[in-house]
């Protein structure tokens, strides 16, 4: 489920920032992409992030807690996760 709203959220933000662009520049065209990469899992999240994102020192531990969870879904051996990776390219042209 909380990806389902992670994805809905991105869904929001995808054709914001494509109107702004567009805005900004008319006629610019972005295309979107969808690639998987295989990286380590503390590639993408480790202790200090999380200190960094302001979890407190008393609610470390649940929150490291939470996000071995999450990433077991991402898992594909104990080396190595599989992360799905979506971007766009935007190209434009001076007026």
């Amino acid at each position: 489920m909380a990806s389902t709203r992670a994805a809905d959220r991105q869904g929001d933000r995808v054709p914001a920032c494509r109107r702004g662009a567009s805005t900004r520049r008319p006629g610019a065209r972005g295309h979107a992409h969808e690639i998987e990469v295989e990286a380590p899992e503390d590639s993408i999240v480790d202790e200090a992030q999380l200190a960094f994102m302001g979890v407190p020192e008393e609610k470390l531990s649940a929150a490291k807690v939470a996000v071995h969870e999450h990433m077991q879904r991402f898992r594909i051996d104990a080396q190595l996760s599989r992360f799905p990776l979506a971007f766009q390219i935007f190209q434009a042209s001076k007026q």
